[in-house]
């Protein structure tokens, strides 16, 4: 009797393992696209920093590391800016939200090329502060001044605000004309303030407040989008609301 029952018992451990296998395979099946283009993505990064670091005559491990550890200096050197960094890229996933969101079947989708172009112009922004494209790379490489660049992001926001001027206007947009005040000042102290100790900390503090008040309002409107839904949010996640 005790050996049935064991034997019982393994037969029906080897069927949920069994099971359990099957629903692997049927997983891989389904996410075979998303698996593909994640595994693309980091061919894409892992070739990109070896060309990068080849191009620039730059260690690879150098390229890995953190910059405090690659020059030696304390941890907390470069930490506001690298809270900047971290905040332009929380902007730039809430606006990619947002399009996701009014992307939904049935839903107002008049508003998916505003949240994309905000997120594609806050990711650019994001990599400009992040790898400092501005002040030393297109200089570098493509022969291009600070003031050149400055001159063409001003072109890329103004045509985003053209656009778009319609839906803005629909928005709390007195919060992003903040934000482009607190980013003038800063542009205006680095351009026109002799560089120093006071100068660089006005000029990123303005910056990182500007940064703040950009979050702040494309926030609220993916907050205002997502709430005037016909459908409840939770089918972003496959469930139908109640």
């Amino acid at each position: 009797m005790a050996e049935t029952v064991r034997h019982s018992e393994h037969s029906a451990s080897i069927e949920v393992l069994l099971g359990e296998w099957h629903s692997l395979g049927r997983q891989l099946v389904g996410v075979r696209t998303p698996l593909l283009a994640a595994l693309f993505c980091c061919a894409l990064l892992v070739g990109g920093s070896m060309t990068a670091g080849r191009v620039a005559g730059i260690d690879l491990s150098d390229l890995t590391r953190d910059r405090a550890a690659v020059v030696g200096t304390r941890v907390l050197a470069g930490a506001v800016s690298q809270f900047g960094v971290m905040l332009w890229a929380s902007g730039a996933a809430l606006c990619f939200l947002g399009a996701s969101l009014v992307s939904l079947p049935g839903h107002n989708r008049a508003w998916r090329g505003f949240f994309l172009s905000a997120g594609l112009l806050t990711t650019l922004l994001c990599f400009d502060d992040q790898y400092m494209f501005h002040e030393s790379l297109f200089p570098r490489f493509l022969h291009v001044e600070e003031s050149g660049t400055y001159v063409a992001y001003i072109i890329l926001t103004l045509w985003f605000l053209y656009y778009h001027r319609k839906k803005i206007l629909a928005t709390e947009y007195i919060v992003l004309i903040i934000a482009f005040l607190l980013f003038s000042v800063s542009v205006a102290a680095d351009q026109f303030l002799e560089f120093s100790d006071i100068e660089t900390f006005v000029e990123d503090m303005f910056k990182l407040t500007g940064i703040i008040f950009w979050i702040l309002y494309f926030g609220r409107t993916v907050l205002q989008q997502a709430t005037a839904l016909d459908k409840p949010v939770s089918l972003v996640i496959g469930r139908e609301g109640p």
